[in-house]
C-alpha cells in the first residue's frame, strides 16, 4: 500500500493481514498503532510527526526488514 502525501493523521485501522509493504511517508501521523502484520517486510513512516513508536509492537511484524522513521519528532522509544 502506497499512501504518500495524503494528509493522513492516523493509520487505517483495517489493513490486509497479508500486507507486504506499507508506505506512509510525508503525512501527518503522530503515532503508529500496534497491529498484527505478520507478512510486513517494509514499513516507511518517514517525514511524519510521530513522537512515540511502540517498539514492542515489532514482535507482531516478524518479517519486517525495512523500517524508516527518519524525519519524525520521536522523543519516546520504548
Amino acid at each position: 500500500i502506497h499512501c504518500d502525501n495524503k494528509g493522513l493523521t492516523s493509520v487505517p485501522k483495517e489493513l490486509p493481514s497479508n500486507l507486504f509493504e506499507l508506505q506512509l511517508p510525508n503525512n501527518a501521523l503522530t503515532t503508529f498503532p500496534c497491529m498484527s502484520l505478520s507478512y510486513l517486510n517494509t514499513l516507511n513512516l518517514r517525514n511524519n510527526k510521530i513522537t512515540y513508536f511502540p517498539w514492542y509492537c515489532l514482535k507482531n511484524m516478524p518479517r519486517l526488514v525495512h523500517l524508516d522513521l527518519a524525519h519524525n519528532q520521536l522523543f519516546c522509544v520504548k
